[in-house]
């Protein structure tokens, strides 16, 4: 009895004008709630990890789908520039070559816009430039060959 806690409980008896006491050691009633105290700390600490994990692993999934769209991003914007990038390059370098006087190369792009165009019109202009350049030369030759003539009936007459 002496060194523990108790809890003191009394009512009154009307029938016989006394009381009833009872006495119950605190930890006795105390028990139950420490208890249900670590049942419901144990509990939470569960769910507390479970919760972590749970951000933990959706972060790690959210990661790896960014990296992965990243990657995706890149790849796509380096496909299309190059699918950009490329056909210019190519009439660059194909109009260098007509400008030193190669009017034999031809474009050869397959790339349903507007740069495959203008690699027909380069195709087109080199072919009529060969035409002009040949017409030309025939008109050339021609008129040395009146002038010849010319010089030579001129030569006749003195």
């Amino acid at each position: 009895i002496c060194g523990h806690e108790y809890f003191v409980a009394f009512a009154p008896v009307e029938a016989t004008g006394g009381c009833v006491g009872i006495a119950i050691l605190a930890e006795q009633i105390i028990a139950p709630i420490i208890k249900t105290e670590d049942e419901i700390t144990t509990e939470t600490e569960t769910n507390r990890r479970y919760v972590e994990e749970s951000i933990k692993s959706r972060r790690n999934v959210y990661l790896i789908a960014a990296l992965i769209l990243l990657v995706v991003i890149v790849l796509t914007g380096f496909i299309l520039s190059r699918r950009i990038t490329e056909p210019i390059i190519e009439l660059g370098q194909g109009a260098k070559m007509i400008g030193e006087g190669n009017l034999d190369f031809r474009f050869h792009l397959k790339t349903g816009d507007e740069i495959e165009e203008l690699a027909k019109i380069f195709n087109h202009m080199t072919d009529d430039l060969k035409l002009y350049i040949k017409n030309l030369s025939e008109t050339v030759a021609a008129k040395e060959r009146i002038e010849k003539i010319g010089r030579a009936s001129c030569r006749e007459r003195v």
